[in-house]
């Protein structure tokens, strides 16, 4: 198991605890102890985001340094993307859920997200999914890139992992966007005594910003996916090639 998956791994363990935090309310009442489960927490998001970062210019050495092929290269880029795509849906979760946790109203009368789930789900699905479903895509995207270059069907591969590029550029606008969004909509309830649950999940949104950096974890594969295919397609590798 390499590295890269090792962390991915670590990053799904890590959101799972701040989800069975968020579901469980387990430190709603702990006071001090609740914001040092959510610090806690939150460093772990941020060493694994750079641990990503740094295994991901390793990584691609290693595949360039090891790859018989373009189609290699590509294939093995798009397991990498993934892979960090994995990462990163995981990332996003611990954070959301960590901050959506950490919001409570109180005392005496202690209330989380969980006193108000349908209230929560609806915000999570404006401030968080989008950003999910836009990592989802990318990720497919690499995957039909790969696909069409192992079938030597290369303006089909390129056209996927171009796709993938503005798939990826789409993943940062959407996350910044949806932080003023969700402070309009959806915090605006922690103010004005609505819903407990859109009120956590409009706080949760301002981690959303943390999320751009996603770019940085899936771009760079993308671009080595890029440069395989056009070597792969020139004139001098195109005997027996089809579209």
């Amino acid at each position: 198991m390499n590295r890269l998956a090792v962390c991915t791994l670590a990053a799904l363990a890590s959101a799972a605890i701040a989800v069975f935090d968020l579901v469980s309310a387990w430190t709603i009442q702990m006071g001090g102890a609740a914001l040092l489960v959510s610090l806690g927490l939150f460093v772990i998001a941020v060493a694994l985001y750079g641990a990503l970062l740094v295994i991901g210019v390793s990584e691609r050495r290693r595949i360039v340094a090891s790859a018989a092929s373009s189609v290699e290269v590509v294939g093995r880029a798009a397991s990498s993307v993934r892979l960090s795509a994995l990462a990163a849906i995981a990332l996003s979760i611990l954070l959301f859920a960590n901050c959506s946790a950490s919001v409570s109203s109180g005392p005496p009368n202690y209330a989380g997200p969980m006193n108000d789930v349908s209230g929560f789900l609806r915000g999570s699905a404006e401030a968080l999914l989008p950003i999910l479903l836009v990592i989802v895509l990318a990720a497919a995207l690499a995957s039909a890139a790969e696909v069409y270059a192992r079938r030597r069907q290369w303006r089909s591969a390129h056209k996927a992992a171009q796709a993938a590029i503005w798939s990826v550029v789409a993943i940062a606008i959407i996350a910044v966007v949806t932080v003023p969004v969700g402070f309009v909509f959806l915090t605006s309830q922690c103010f004005f005594g609505g819903s407990q649950g859109t009120c956590s999940a409009g706080a949760a949104s301002f981690t959303n910003v943390f999320l751009a950096g996603t770019f940085a974890l899936l771009l760079p594969y993308i671009l080595m996916m890029m440069r395989a295919l056009q070597s792969a397609a020139s004139p001098s590798a195109g005997a027996g090639e089809t579209d």
